[in-house]
């Protein structure tokens, strides 16, 4: 009966240690990467452009890398470059001149816990006797992407910058509809808007922004629902 007694406790001990073994430890992820260079709304002048970050911090202590997007507009969808398993904390891309770029970047830890990406910069690459440059795409503050709103009236947001330091002006169009979508106001210089909502409805809104000669950027289509 004594050695049954023993034994019984002595598998309970061991199965507590499995158990204690077997419990999964959290790993945390890294810190968030802060961009260094391209600085946002920066003028680039030179061609093959030296991205730059400062390190990450990790609790674990786990060897760090990064992955750096740079893209044409600032939803990322039309992505240009696309660098992972970074070791270190720069990389040199060739872009094309004359044009508006956007670029982000993230840590990942030796488990492949991603940190969230960085804010998003925008930068313009200079191109030979380019006296003016377009606008930055229209970039989105309220209502956020998919965003149920509630009430009769929603008030659109958005922002722009121009590297030439223009005054700048916008074209808003919204509607039920992505596809055509009808144009509700023109040339105004406020970066808001009221419109009038009816609940259940998905909204469809874009902004092409204009600078001070008339040279236009269009916008992303963004979405809201009514509630």
């Amino acid at each position: 009966m004594k050695n049954y007694i023993y034994l019984l406790i002595l598998g309970v001990s061991l199965c507590s240690c499995n158990q204690e073994g077997w419990r999964s430890v959290s790993n945390s992820a890294p810190s968030v990467p802060e961009q260094i260079y391209p600085s946002d709304n920066l003028l680039c002048l030179e061609e093959t452009i030296t991205f730059r970050w400062e390190a990450s911090t990790d609790i674990e202590t786990k060897n760090l890398e990064y992955e750096v997007l740079v893209a044409t507009d600032p939803g990322f969808t039309d992505i240009v470059q696309s660098v992972q398993d970074l070791m270190a904390t720069e990389v040199s891309l060739t872009l094309e001149e004359n044009k508006a770029y956007y670029w982000k970047v993230r840590s990942v830890d030796g488990e492949l816990t991603k940190s969230d990406y960085s804010s998003t910069f925008q930068f313009y690459t200079e191109g030979i006797g380019v006296s003016n440059h377009l606008p930055f795409a229209p970039l989105l503050i309220s209502p956020e992407m998919d965003e149920m709103v509630a009430g009769t009236t929603a008030t659109l947001e958005w922002n722009a910058k121009d590297v030439d330091g223009d005054d700048l002006t916008y074209d808003v169009y919204f509607g039920t509809d992505a596809t055509p979508m009808a144009m509700i106001s023109e040339n105004q210089a406020e970066t808001t808007i009221d419109v009038a909502i009816t609940s259940g409805e998905t909204y469809h809104w874009k902004v092409v922004v204009a600078d001070a000669h008339n040279e236009k950027t269009i916008g992303s289509v963004w979405s809201f629902m009514a509630n």
